[in-house]
């Protein structure tokens, strides 16, 4: 049963990286509405993989590491800082994706 449940948590991670990578891209690209549309994916995608996360027994997540990640990334949208965005985006939350993806990869559910 959680063999099930990993790999869509697994998928929803990738989906996350990629709406990520995405937002970074156009942002630094200047191409804001696009950077924004992206961003917005990415922020759904990042609140269904913590709400899929609660739902998963015994796999060690590092989501308190986003967490103050996510405050500071609010902070730099209220001042529309873009560049602090990215920064935050680039090397704060992406990397917690590759960690979580390491996690699932050495679990003993996959």
């Amino acid at each position: 049963m959680k063999v099930k449940r990993l790999t869509p948590f697994k998928k929803k991670i990738e989906r996350l990286q990629n709406s990520l990578i995405y937002t970074i891209e156009n942002f630094r690209k200047a191409d804001d509405n696009t950077g924004l549309n992206f961003f917005l994916i990415s922020i759904e995608d990042l609140e269904n993989l913590l709400e899929s996360h609660q739902k998963i027994d015994n796999l060690n997540m590092i989501i308190h590491q986003v967490l103050p990640k996510l405050h500071i990334l609010y902070n730099s949208m209220k001042s529309c800082d873009v560049a602090e965005m990215i920064d935050i985006l680039e090397y704060g939350i992406l990397p917690a994706t590759e960690e979580w993806i390491r996690e699932c990869d050495s679990s003993d559910y996959s």
